[in-house]
C-alpha cells in the first residue's frame, strides 16, 4: 500500500524533514481511476505519476510493516486515525486494511449504498463519499457518474448512520461562492460532514492550467462553512484550519510550502487569524 509522505515519517518509514507532521496516517489504495475527475492525478486518463495525490507524494510499503507501525503509532498517540483514500477497485482491500488494524478509520470512496453499509458494519469510523462538484453543472464538466446519485447515497447513508458520513468539496472548480455555500448547507441539513478543499492544479491533469481559487473567496467559504457547521455567528481560528473528520490536519495537500495556506494543518497564530478575518471583511 502507498502512504502520504507525512505519514511515512510520522509512522518512521522515512526520514525526510516535514515541517509539520500529520496527526492522521493517510493511505492510499487502488489503481488509475475510471471517475476520471479532470482535476485528480489518479484519474484513468491523467498523465501525473502514478505515486501522486494532490500534491502529495505517496511512496509505497509492505502492507504488514504499515500495520504494524499505524497500529505502535496509534498506540503511542503520534496518530488520531487512519484514514485510507481509495480508488479504482480497492473495496475489498479496503475490508483487508479494517480487518488487520484496530484503530479508528476513515474511508474516502467511490461506493454504492450496499458497499457503504458494509464498509461500517465492517469497523470503518466513518466513509466519506467525495461529490467535490457544488453543482450539477460543474460536476458533468469535470467528472463521470451522476450528481443527484451521490446526493441521494450520502442523504440515505446518513440517515442509516448518523455521524458516520461525509463528503469533500472543492472551491474553484467554476462554481460561485453562493452555490457552495448553498451546497454546504443542504450537506448539514441530512447530517453529512464536510471536508472542504482548495482546488489544486497538479500536471498531467486536464485541469492543470486552471488557477487556484482567490484566497478571499475561499476565506468567505471557510468562514460560512464554519457557521453553518456549529450554527454560530461568531468566526473562530478553527474556521480556517484542515477541516474534515477529527484529528485530520492534511499538511500542503492543497499548499505550496512557502505559498498561500488554504487549510492550516496546526493552530494560528494571531497574526494569521487578524489576516484571515480581514479576508472575510
Amino acid at each position: 500500500m502507498r502512504l502520504s509522505l507525512g505519514s511515512a515519517v510520522v509512522l518512521g518509514l522515512s526520514d525526510e524533514k516535514i515541517d509539520v507532521l500529520p496527526t492522521t496516517c493517510y493511505i492510499l489504495v487502488g489503481d488509475r481511476c475510471p471517475n476520471n475527475c479532470s482535476f485528480c492525478t489518479q484519474a484513468k486518463d491523467s498523465t501525473a505519476d502514478a505515486d501522486m495525490l494532490s500534491r502529495v507524494t505517496w511512496p509505497e510499503f509492505d502492507d504488514k510493516l504499515v500495520y504494524h507501525k499505524l497500529i505502535d503509532a496509534y498506540t503511542s498517540g503520534r496518530i488520531w486515525r487512519a484514514c485510507i483514500q481509495a480508488t479504482g477497485n480497492s473495496f475489498e482491500q479496503c475490508l483487508e486494511i479494517i480487518e488487520n488494524i484496530n484503530i479508528p478509520i476513515c474511508i474516502s470512496i467511490n461506493a454504492d449504498e450496499k458497499q457503504i453499509s458494509q464498509l461500517i458494519e465492517a469497523g470503518a469510523e466513518t466513509v466519506t463519499l467525495a461529490l467535490d462538484a457544488a453543482t450539477e453543472k460543474v460536476f458533468s464538466r469535470i467528472k463521470t457518474g451522476n450528481f443527484n446519485d451521490i446526493l441521494t447515497i450520502l442523504k440515505n447513508s446518513a440517515k442509516k448512520y448518523p455521524g458516520k458520513i461525509g463528503t469533500h468539496l472543492i472551491v474553484g472548480l467554476g462554481e460561485i461562492k453562493q452555490e457552495m455555500i448553498e451546497t454546504i448547507k443542504w450537506m448539514y441539513e441530512h447530517g453529512i460532514n464536510v471536508g472542504l478543499f482548495a482546488f489544486t492544479p497538479v500536471k498531467g491533469t486536464k485541469m492543470q492550467d486552471q488557477k487556484q481559487p482567490d484566497i478571499k473567496t475561499y476565506r468567505k467559504i471557510q468562514a460560512e462553512h464554519f457557521k453553518i457547521r456549529f450554527k454560530t455567528d461568531k468566526i473562530q481560528p478553527e474556521a480556517f484550519e484542515t477541516t474534515g473528520c477529527p484529528g485530520c490536519n492534511r499538511p500542503y495537500y492543497n499548499e505550496r510550502p512557502g505559498g498561500i495556506i488554504y487549510n492550516y494543518p496546526r493552530k494560528l497564530t494571531n497574526e494569521e487569524y487578524k489576516e484571515c478575518l480581514e479576508h472575510i471583511h
